[in-house]
């Protein structure tokens, strides 16, 4: 076990130990499922699963070290306000905010019942299915949307810009046509100072964070508090279908209609579904198809999707 490994289950445990009295629950007395672990700059964060012996549920304990000193308290934030957005929805659900534990940087939270959508596609043999999934999908994105939104500002595209050319790497990075920074200029320049419908987003929003269950979808990981176009949650989801699953219209005329609002043809969904290719291609590793499985099918649908897209511009 690497050791930063070690210290993150480490941290969780103790995490737990505080937190359990308080709860009612003896610590001892339950056990421990590492659901992900992962090294970050300045720290790491871990998600467990735990099951007390003397309670009818489990519950996610999510514990992060080296966080800014507010990122639990903007934690917090999200996950009240994303109840309060969902809030008589029926069938669409976010993890309940059981308690906030400042000292270890953590939050205790509900378990929520489902599959994730990405596995539950992957699993499925019908392309039939991807219909009700990402309708599913677009009725909890659209209701979060709804449930806080913000007033429409001035958008200016520079510092997302800026980021994504401290990610370029290689000239493979930017070979793709339509995603090379002119390219990306290009699309930029007639949202510049243009007023974006805004909402209290997401912010991470992959099928890999919603979870289906025969009753109900719950969004996970909603650590984001912030204002911003809603645009940035719909191309990341868009993007995170096409580049796993392919191109799939009824699919996706399903999910404009779920959604209410059908963006397909808007500047600012169209710039932020290229900027979320670009990242992608510049984040993958000098050969992906000699990585791992994962990241060689990602790599394959970015070149898909953005293949996809040149054709549809030409055209």
């Amino acid at each position: 076990m690497t050791d930063h490994r070690t210290r993150l289950i480490e941290a969780a445990r103790a995490a737990w130990r505080d937190a359990a009295p308080g709860l009612g629950l003896d610590p001892q007395r339950a056990t421990t499922q590492i659901l992900s672990a992962r090294r970050e700059t300045g720290g790491g964060r871990i998600v467990a699963r735990i099951t007390p012996e003397d309670a009818p549920d489990s519950l996610i304990l999510k514990l992060r070290l080296g966080a800014k000193p507010d990122t639990l308290e903007q934690a917090v934030r999200a996950y009240t306000g994303a109840a309060t957005s969902l809030a008589g929805q029926a069938g669409l659900a976010v993890p309940r905010l059981i308690m906030s534990l400042p000292s270890h940087h953590a939050l205790i939270l509900s378990h929520s019942p489902g599959l994730d959508a990405r596995t539950l596609l992957a699993d499925s043999t019908d392309p039939a299915d991807h219909v009700p999934v990402l309708r599913a999908a677009s009725q909890w994105l659209g209701a979060l949307h709804r449930g806080q939104p913000a007033p429409p500002a001035p958008f200016d595209p520079a510092p997302a810009l800026r980021r994504l050319a401290r990610k370029a790497r290689a000239p493979r990075a930017s070979a793709a046509r339509i995603l090379t920074p002119e390219a990306l200029q290009t699309l930029a320049a007639p949202l510049h100072d243009r007023p974006l419908r805004s909402a209290v987003i997401h912010g991470d929003m992959t099928l890999g964070n919603l979870l289906i269950a025969p009753d109900r979808i719950t969004g996970i990981d909603l650590e984001n508090d912030r204002p911003a176009p809603v645009a940035r949650d719909l191309s990341m989801l868009l993007v995170d279908h096409e580049i796993w699953f392919g191109p799939r219209p009824a699919a996706i005329a399903a999910f404009w209609q779920a959604y209410g609002e059908d963006l397909r043809d808007d500047p600012a969904l169209r710039f932020f579904i290229a900027l979320r290719l670009a990242r992608l291609w510049r984040e993958m590793p000098a050969d992906p198809r000699r990585s791992t499985p994962r990241r060689a099918h990602v790599w394959a649908g970015l070149q898909a999707m953005t293949a996809r897209l040149e054709a549809d511009g030409a055209g």
